[in-house]
């Protein structure tokens, strides 16, 4: 959060020094989602804090695969339940049966 916090700062520092124009208290979070997918989001079970729905805003808007580290595996969870209709395996590092596929 406090990483977040500081690329604003220095993008905000970094566009007055180049007089561009910005505005000062941008809420990022209302600017990149409505609050229809946010609630829809906590629905499938993303907690309603600042962070993790910053961190489920960069999960859909990403153009790639976002890493997600998630010691809680609560990220987890709501990707399962979004992602239900096309995600149909899932398996752990540590199961056996997925080391033998591996091998």
């Amino acid at each position: 959060q406090e990483y977040r916090q500081l690329l604003l700062k220095n993008w905000q520092n970094e566009n007055k020094s180049r007089s561009i124009p910005y505005t000062p208290n941008l809420d990022l979070i209302s600017m990149l989602a409505d609050k229809t997918s946010i609630s829809e989001w906590n629905l499938q079970g993303l907690p309603s804090d600042e962070l993790s729905i910053q961190n489920g805003i960069i999960c859909t808007k990403a153009t790639r695969y976002p890493l997600i580290i998630d010691p809680q595996g609560q990220g987890k969870i709501w990707i399962k339940n979004r992602e239900s209709a096309i995600l149909t395996v899932s398996k752990k590092f540590t199961n056996l049966e997925y080391i033998l596929l591996i091998i």
